[in-house]
């Protein structure tokens, strides 16, 4: 039988969980699943992923005045919702947005993009990492605080990585991932955007499947914290 105690703190954990808008539940449909966004036609175990991540922040409390944004998801590949006379959402992450403790919204954005009026900025890999730790799941200022020092701290003692060389048609390339180009070794003014060049919509630069996953799994190597 279960103590008062417990029953009182489970109902407690209940009600202060993450309030999810209507507005959010909208933007989920029109952004994952309807027939104006490409996300719909993603592999399944991505989709669940972002589904998987969704369902742990509808878990969470996170007590703070500012809006938080978090990527739930970086693609293999952009993602676009265009419908008429609304704005698009288009970028390979997929960010959602929590203000006041609620979950308002679900948008796409590219590499360098942040949501509007977005204070903090947290994968949910260190949601994960930190609540698995601690066990909590009321998060207060100070704990959004400690999960960004300890992301800024790991950013420091993370070991420089080897550049690697792909070749493409007898030419040697590489890739640069903070910027996501993809530059001639020997004349690093040429370059293009890896995307671009993996979806073949670089005229003269071919790039056989195989390389492909190479650079792909390259990029991902030590992304992969944003790509679940």
């Amino acid at each position: 039988m279960k103590s008062i105690r417990k029953i009182i703190r489970e109902t407690l954990e209940k009600f202060f969980e993450m309030y999810e808008t209507g507005h959010f539940k909208d933007r989920t449909y029109d952004r994952l699943e309807s027939e104006y966004t490409t996300f719909k036609d993603e592999v399944e175990d991505v989709k669940q992923k972002v589904y998987d991540a969704i369902n742990f922040l509808r878990k969470v409390n996170i007590n703070t005045q500012d809006n938080i944004g978090i990527i739930l998801l970086r693609g293999n590949k952009k993602y676009l919702y265009k419908r008429d006379n609304e704005e698009p959402s288009e970028g390979q992450y997929v960010w959602a947005v929590v203000r006041g403790n609620e979950l308002e919204t679900i948008v796409f954005g590219d590499k360098n993009y942040k949501p509007r009026n977005t204070q903090i900025h947290l994968k949910i890999e260190q949601l994960y990492e930190y609540v698995n730790d601690t066990g909590k799941t009321e998060l207060a200022e100070k704990d959004i605080r400690k999960i960004l020092l300890g992301s800024k701290s790991q950013q420091k003692t993370e070991p420089i990585e080897k550049e690697v060389v792909f070749m493409i048609n007898g030419v040697r390339w590489i890739v640069d991932k903070k910027s996501e180009k993809i530059l001639k070794k020997n004349n690093q003014s040429v370059s293009y955007d890896v995307w671009n060049v993996l979806d073949d919509k670089v005229e003269g630069l071919s790039v056989p499947e195989i390389v492909k996953d190479q650079i792909i799994n390259y990029i991902f190597k030590s992304d992969s914290d944003l790509s679940q």
